[in-house]
């Protein structure tokens, strides 16, 4: 509500962007029910600080435990805590990635990535070649996005006091006003000492928004306020950047998690909205004042979280109906059944399709008596495609690269028969697991949909 009232406080130039980018909400709501697809497409959490982000980034990791992925999670595993960039070198492609990660450095390892170079480092491969028209973030196309990402946001009076208490307070060698609690302090005290302050790490706690989208330098992130001349273009660029992400707030959790399990639901388990690590544990009243000061030091936060609302009100409106998003997509395996040597073959798109109506009776095709043909399925483990001649003095549908030169297939004359009087698929996904494999078969679903994961769950 405050975010919405401070709307009309803005300069007329913030208003019309503020307005432009609003009346587009439901256009760029569809942007993510595209082509969403998992493993064809990293997935990238853009953290702003303090709006309940290490939760996610603890989900993200657990998710990535238990389904083998490739992570590059800043505080999990060698990923240092300050980690602010995805990493600088062409190793091998990585599903999930999650940090205080800036959009610019980000979309620039992407597409450095996608034009194949060696090095992604601050030397000359990575200032080779730039991205054309500020750094978009498609392929060659022009249409396929080379990421997914996510963010989330948060009202910007609690999160500047949840930022202040959190990365201020008991610092060894601040100045000692920044030692005490943000409801302390009065508002003369925080309309001195916000803008100028900056934690150990080297950032402030205004203006987060701008931070990760806004290609600002730190000193003007956390100073520059809406009636300055470049507040219009800073707030265009994290407006035009945000649009093209899911979106979610700390204090509309359960849409949260709606919006990311119809999206993202291999992740859906993993969002709690029970909770929040590094939270603020001081109390919320503020001295006189306080609150209107922050507002006007953030009133490009307020309209950001303003239009971060509205997005993610059309992000659940342009939701399929039918989405039980609390069960449809859960897995119920537990964390780490699924190491890096079975990667989940998460080939297929992911956007959430209104499922379709059984048709009528009428047409439904019985079988029964004698004309019910008996059918007899074969379904053999640990066979792959390359073990097999199908057709004579034709090579194996593929050969594994391990596999000696003078590896000759065993004789298979009654599946040769079988396949000459039948289909033989030479290209198709299957699960690399036995049990979803078999559901899979059965349903025609791949795992993320059926959640059937593993192989120690009773069907």
């Amino acid at each position: 509500v405050a975010a919405v009232r401070a709307e009309d406080e803005l300069p007329k130039a913030v208003r019309e962007v503020l307005a432009w980018h609003t009346a587009r909400v439901r256009e760029y709501a569809r942007r993510p029910l595209e082509v969403q697809s998992f493993g064809l497409r990293s997935l990238v959490f853009l953290h702003q600080r303090k709006t309940g982000g290490m939760s996610i980034r603890e989900g993200l990791h657990e998710a990535a435990m238990t389904y083998g992925l490739r992570a590059h999670i800043a505080c999990y595993g060698p990923v240092s805590c300050e980690t602010y960039m995805p990493p600088l070198t062409h190793g091998p492609k990585l599903d999930v990635l999650a940090g205080h990660f800036e959009w610019s450095r980000t979309v620039r390892h992407f597409w450095l990535r996608s034009k194949g170079n060696a090095t992604l480092g601050y030397g000359a491969g990575y200032r080779a070649a730039p991205p054309p028209e500020g750094w978009l973030y498609f392929d060659a196309s022009g249409r396929v996005p080379l990421f997914d990402c996510f963010t989330m946001a948060r009202d910007p009076v609690a999160r500047v006091q949840s930022c202040w208490d959190y990365r201020f307070k008991a610092r060894d060698g601040l100045d000692h006003r920044l030692e005490r609690h943000f409801s302390e302090l009065s508002a003369r005290e925080v309309a001195e000492l916000v803008p100028t302050s900056v934690s150990k790490f080297g950032e402030g706690c205004n203006n987060e928004p701008l931070r990760i989208f806004w290609d600002g330098d730190e000193s003007t992130v956390n100073t520059i306020t809406p009636t300055d001349r470049d507040a219009p273009r800073a707030l265009n660029m994290t407006l035009s950047r945000i649009s093209r992400c899911v979106v979610g707030t700390l204090e509309r959790c359960e849409d949260t998690r709606r919006s990311i399990a119809a999206r993202f639901p291999w992740l859906a388990r993993f969002v709690s909205c029970t909770t929040h690590l590094n939270s603020n544990a001081h109390g919320n009243s503020l001295a006189p004042g306080v609150a209107a000061e922050v507002r006007r030091q953030n009133g490009l936060d307020l309209a950001v979280y303003a239009f971060v609302n509205r997005l993610l009100d059309a992000q659940i409106e342009a939701l399929p109906e039918v989405v039980d998003w609390a069960t449809s997509h859960v897995p119920t395996s537990p964390r780490g059944t699924l190491g890096k040597r079975h990667r989940a073959p998460f080939g297929e798109a992911v956007a959430v399709a209104p499922r379709e109506p059984p048709p009528p009776e009428s047409t439904r095709v019985t079988l029964a008596g004698k004309d019910a043909p008996n059918i007899v399925l074969y379904l053999l483990d640990d066979a792959s495609p390359d073990m097999f001649r199908y057709v004579d003095d034709e090579e194996p549908v593929s050969k594994a690269r391990w596999r000696s030169e003078h590896y000759d297939p065993p004789q298979t004359p009654h599946l040769k028969a079988l396949a000459a009087r039948g289909v033989v698929y030479r290209s198709a996904w299957a699960p690399a697991m036995c049990t979803p494999s078999r559901v899979t078969l059965l349903t025609g679903k791949y795992p993320h949909a059926t959640g059937v994961y593993h192989n120690n769950l009773i069907i």
